[in-house]
């Protein structure tokens, strides 16, 4: 029975509602000596309690896609999870003749894009994760189809659910859009990736010391194999990271390291310095320096700001308020940053859909207009493309 499923939550609503019935069924009928009955009564009553719990848990679960199957739950995924019956991301560009078009033949989502599901594995970290990709619905229009496209790799937190971006949760697809039609944005490929590899840790995206290089996959094994399979841009103005709590920490600190391969990053409520908790272990074997030069805040304090463009976005209600105002008064050149600070507002998805279509509109400035370019005669020539491929 899969965790998220309608049919687990019912179960769970039958067993809260059933087991107080039980219990007071049950109740005058106990026997035993009196530390017996005593030890009963406490079993029915912790019973109660177990299945109260696991109702209300399973409910929030579903409506913000923290877990997203058993093996994620418990910890045992291999990190090779496949969401939705994803297949491993193809080699070469023969992916763009034989799924991409047929995809949107036949799955287009209400945007008019398509939501494709992969495995990508990382030949750099040795690490495979589970991700879909969104292209919009000009990838396979005839003007653009030899344009090369922006992307933005989206990382969904922690424990994060990359369905939690194309749902009704942070609907990606239908945002942008939106904001398309209207002007204010250009279409770009995104590649949702789940960011946390080794469930149930949480390796804020660092190259573990002993353990997974997170980092080596999210900031470079992702590019390669995507670049290597969609038409898509190869230069650090077309990539751009974007994450959401410990995916925008994430997202600001690969832009940072990384600038050679991406030119911007938006933080949706981001924090801007490591931690090191229960939920993340040791991840940098108990060296200071490995963990400050992972953090944004002391990397802006004592090393030469990158050249990059960020958008942080928080309300000052949040817990990593102060981070943000510390972040945005040391920033300097050759770095800028935007942000879009609200009044009020949680750390939760409902708070992050409001600011999305501004993130995407601001990554317009950033990615430039859509440009049509002229058809290569290799590809005009590629077997199983629709009819009208090159004009």
């Amino acid at each position: 029975m899969s965790l998220t499923g309608h049919a687990f939550l019912a179960l769970c609503a039958v067993l809260a509602i059933g087991m107080p019935v039980s219990t007071l069924l049950l109740w005058p009928q106990v026997r035993g000596t009196r530390v017996v009955r005593g030890l009963q009564r406490l079993l029915l009553i912790g019973a109660c309690q177990v299945t109260a719990v696991a109702l209300i848990g399973v409910a929030v679960n579903n409506s913000f896609d923290f877990y997203s199957s058993w093996s994620d739950l418990l910890g045992t995924s291999s990190g090779a999870v496949v969401v939705n019956g994803g297949r491993a991301l193809p080699n070469g560009r023969a992916v763009e003749t034989r799924h991409v078009y047929a995809a949107f033949r036949k799955h287009r989502v209400p945007s008019g894009g398509v939501v494709l599901s992969y495995t990508i594995r990382g030949p750099r970290s040795g690490i495979s994760a589970p991700a879909l990709v969104y292209l919009p619905p000009e990838y396979a229009e005839a003007r653009y189809r030899h344009t090369r496209f922006p992307v933005v790799t989206v990382m969904p937190g922690y424990p994060g659910n990359p369905l939690m971006w194309v749902h009704h949760h942070l609907p990606l697809p239908q945002i942008m859009r939106t904001e398309v039609a209207g002007g204010r944005a250009t279409p770009f490929v995104a590649v949702i990736i789940k960011e946390t590899v080794a469930p149930p840790r949480d390796t804020e995206c660092a190259d573990v010391v002993g353990g997974p290089k997170v980092e080596t996959f999210l900031a470079r094994d992702v590019r390669s194999q995507i670049a290597s399979v969609l038409r898509v841009r190869t230069d650090r103005a077309g990539w751009s990271l974007m994450g959401d709590s410990t995916g925008g920490f994430c997202a600001t600190k690969l832009a940072m390291r990384h600038p050679q391969l991406y030119s911007s990053a938006v933080s949706l409520s981001g924090y801007y310095t490591a931690i090191e908790d229960p939920t993340t272990g040791e991840l940098y074997g108990g060296r200071a320096a490995l963990r400050n030069q992972s953090s944004p805040l002391w990397r802006l304090a004592n090393l030469p700001a990158p050249p990059i463009h960020l958008l942080v976005t928080i309300s000052r209600q949040e817990r990593t308020y102060p981070q943000t105002e510390a972040l945005l008064s040391e920033v300097k050149p050759p770095m800028h940053v935007t942000s879009f600070i609200a009044a009020t507002g949680g750390h939760n998805t409902r708070a992050w859909s409001l600011m999305l279509p501004r993130a995407i509109d601001w990554l317009q400035g950033q990615f430039g207009p859509l440009q049509p370019a002229a058809p290569s005669v290799a590809l005009c020539r590629s077997p199983g493309l629709p009819r009208g491929h090159c004009g």
